[in-house]
């Protein structure tokens, strides 16, 4: 029996696909020496990729992890009128 099983697996990624492609991303870091290039033992960083997923160590993030926080200056400045406008009332009704 394989340990851990893939369904344990796949319910931490929510798909096989991001499982492939989380683990074969790890052991690729794992198994990189200083240049990047791939230094051999290939098995060893996919079973020591696996076990970090496993333990909660590595996740996936969502497609749009990164755009998701990206601000534009306009939004940035509401927000920041927002919060002032808000500290104002707060203070005004103390």
């Amino acid at each position: 029996m394989i340990y851990p099983p893939i369904s344990d697996l796949v319910k931490k990624t929510k798909t096989r696909y991001s499982l492939a492609i989380l683990t074969a991303r790890r052991a690729r870091q794992l198994g990189a020496d200083e240049g990047g290039e791939f230094a051999g033992k290939f098995d060893e960083a996919i079973l020591e990729a696996i076990d970090e997923i496993n333990e909660g160590k590595v996740t996936a993030r969502p497609k749009n992890y990164y755009l998701d926080h990206i601000v534009s200056p306009e939004q940035e400045a509401i927000e920041k009128m927002e919060k002032a406008l808000e500290e104002e009332h707060n203070a005004a009704t103390e």
